[in-house]
């Protein structure tokens, strides 16, 4: 095995790649390699070095300033990206450290060749082709996108349960904390004010939201499958409650309160003169129910015990 040079990581990773310069890479397949950095991770790409970390150094064609290389890269990259180039200097030859940076918006190279980069299935990174259904998904990561306001294309109102949206304006009704504007609205209205549905050629379609919070249970089966809301009591490691619903949010929001109650209990403890009561898990915690991933803390004078709801 080759020794690294200390100013290059001893591997590749998913924010570290190496590419040989022996052959003067080809500038295809340089821009290839930094639109797939850019469109995961961003990282470093050292030229001149090999895929087994081996320092080989750039072609005797490179320039001695490597400012040109950033232009290159600029000039072959929509939009345009931004790197910076350092020129390390190793016994066994100079090497291109590119470093660049992640992108929220997708780079393509100027030719449309759009691509990223990923750890395989044998764990190592490599550079795949960066689909069209894969994009709602990365400028969601960057939150230029509301994957909840997004309509759902093969729903229709149908979808929604009356059942569910006359629980929504219960909730809405008697929580002093909500808009008391929304009490007096119509279906269509109070939709459009809690992006429940998107209108679209005239037309009212439900949104991810909608459907998650008062969909029909065979709706949420069909449509957004991955829907489900795990209850769980834990002592230690040992599961000794599990309980799992597929139904809208609205309804969560009862069925977590009433299961949360069923299973808090009190132990008391002497100060002085008082007797004080702790709750296994902090009240507060259990009146958050949209706060659903570890929105229950255990008690640290209590038994070992966590309630813990899954989204």
């Amino acid at each position: 095995m080759p020794m690294p040079h200390p100013a290059i990581p001893p591997t590749e990773s998913l924010e570290v790649e190496f590419k040989s310069d022996r052959d003067c890479l080809n500038d295809d397949d340089l821009i290839e390699a930094i639109i797939c950095l850019a469109n995961a991770n961003g990282g470093t790409l050292y030229l001149g070095v090999e895929n087994d970390a081996a320092v080989t150094g750039l072609h005797p064609s490179r320039p001695a300033n490597l400012v040109g290389l950033a232009a290159v890269i600029a000039n072959r990259t929509v939009p345009r990206l931004q790197v910076n180039v350092q020129d390390v200097q190793t016994p066994t030859g100079r090497v291109a450290a590119i470093e660049v940076p992640q992108s929220a918006d997708i780079v393509a190279r100027s030719d449309g060749l759009v691509k990223r980069r990923r750890i395989g299935g044998n764990g190592q990174p490599e550079c795949v082709p960066f689909l069209p259904s894969e994009y709602t998904s990365r400028r969601a990561d960057f939150r230029l996108v509301d994957m909840s306001a997004e309509p759902m294309a093969d729903a229709s109102l149908a979808d929604f349960d009356p059942l569910q949206r006359e629980r929504l304006r219960a909730v809405i009704a008697n929580n002093p904390r909500s808009d008391k504007s929304l009490v007096g609205l119509s279906d269509e209205q109070l939709d459009g004010a809690l992006s429940l549905t998107l209108t679209r050629g005239g037309v009212r379609q439900p949104t991810l939201l909608g459907l998650l919070l008062i969909g029909r249970t065979d709706s949420l089966r069909r449509l957004v499958p991955t829907h489900e809301v795990l209850f769980q009591v834990l002592d230690g490691t040992q599961v000794k409650v599990n309980e799992g619903s597929r139904a809208a949010l609205i309804e969560m929001v009862e069925w977590l309160d009433l299961l949360s109650r069923g299973v808090n209990t009190e132990q008391e403890f002497n100060e002085g003169l008082f007797r004080i009561g702790i709750a296994r898990v902090e009240v507060d915690a259990l009146r958050e129910p949209w706060r659903l991933l570890h929105a229950a803390r255990p008690c640290d004078r209590c038994q070992n015990e966590q309630i813990v709801a899954w989204l």
